[in-house]
């Protein structure tokens, strides 16, 4: 029989390339994430991440944060993704799950924004306010990237920007 691990609560699935580097962390990993969250409404909401990260696996521990770009990526996706500058609630669940046979049992996943990540040079950012894609779950004239970037700096101490 299966014993499923359970996730509570909003789970965001993830996929890092190149984490090392963190333009490639931010924008071709966890961007793609929120503008998801954003199609949904949910992009002010904590969430818990759900990775394919296996350049990201040995981070686990707080004190790790500065040892690696990889590692100091991770924990500030932690942070962002509760919304707070602890993060301590936010549960980073690394795929493939070695717990449970692999099985997990989700309250609320959401996964993918069919390449609304992706920077183009004809369109801008997904969600930006010159997009040529805006979301439709956002008001006309919301801008998405100043919304990611007053939550980045919110969770990590520092004063928002008004756009």
């Amino acid at each position: 029989s299966l014993h499923p691990s359970s996730v509570e609560g909003l789970a965001v699935y993830v996929s890092f390339l190149w984490a090392q580097n963190w333009a490639h962390g931010m924008f071709d990993g966890f961007w793609p994430g929120y503008v998801a969250l954003a199609k949904f409404g949910k992009h002010t909401e904590p969430f818990h991440v759900l990775a394919q990260d296996s350049e990201l696996r040995e981070c686990s521990l707080p004190e790790k944060e500065s040892s690696s770009f990889e590692c100091s990526l991770r924990h500030t996706l932690g942070r962002f993704a509760h919304n707070n500058a602890t993060g301590q609630h936010t549960k980073w669940i690394s795929v493939p799950q070695e717990e449970a046979n692999g099985w997990l049992l989700m309250d609320e996943m959401i996964v993918g924004s069919q390449g609304g990540g992706e920077y183009t040079t004809v369109g801008g950012l997904p969600g930006s306010v010159a997009s040529l894609e805006p979301l439709s779950a956002l008001p006309a004239g919301t801008d998405l990237v100043q919304l990611f970037a007053n939550r980045m700096y919110r969770t990590h101490g520092i004063p928002e920007m008004i756009s």
